[in-house]
This record gives structure tokens, sequence and C-alpha cells, in this order.
């Protein structure tokens, strides 16, 4: 699935995972008039997987509300038993994240 905003730059991709599981890549802004968007698009994409890893490489403008919708797909994860990880977190969600002292919700991973 490859899916783009019309309002904002940012799209959303779904890959299957190595060794199971869902890659879910986003790509340019996120921001208050993304959100809403990628949200819809992702929220049930955590329903019946092992795990998903967030792939946040593409990113290339994120805000307070891509933090939020990272803290909302891992309740959404966490209710669903789904192992979720954070690849490629922005510097800027890093430090609102620092500063939030939430950097502990966001499991990152490195690779």
């Amino acid at each position: 699935m490859h899916d783009r905003d019309g309002s904002a730059e940012s799209s959303l991709s779904v890959e299957a995972g190595p060794g199971g599981g869902s890659v879910l890549r986003l790509e340019g802004v996120l921001d208050f008039g993304s959100v809403p968007w990628l949200h819809g698009k992702a929220a049930h994409l955590f329903d019946g997987q092992s795990r998903v890893v967030v792939d946040m490489q593409g990113v290339t403008h994120a805000n307070s509300a891509g933090l939020a919708l990272l803290l909302e797909w891992k309740r959404l994860s966490d209710s669903a038993g789904t192992d979720m990880a954070v690849r490629g977190l922005p510097e800027t969600l890093r430090n609102i994240a620092h500063m939030c002292e939430l950097e502990p919700l966001l499991p990152a991973r490195s690779d």
C-alpha cells in the first residue's frame, strides 16, 4: 500500500517486514495538517501484527503533532499486542520527546 495526502506533502507506505510483521514507511511532513490523515490511514494496521516498524527516515519536517501520532500508534500497538519500534526518529521529535520525558515510550530501532 502506498498513499499520499493531497493537502500536505506526506505519504505512507506499508511493506512486509523482514522476519514477519510490517514496516510503515513515512515520508515528507508530519504536522497538524497531515497527522489526522496519517492516523486514519494507519490506525488499523496494528491489528493482527506481531511487529510493526515505523520507518521515519524519509520525514523531512516534523513537529509536536508527529510526536502525538507516534504516541497514539504506540498506544494502539500495545492494545493490539503488537511490538512497535521506531526507526529514524527525526531530531526534532527526539528533542521534543526528551524535553517532555517521553523517550521511554518510543522504542527506537537503529537499523
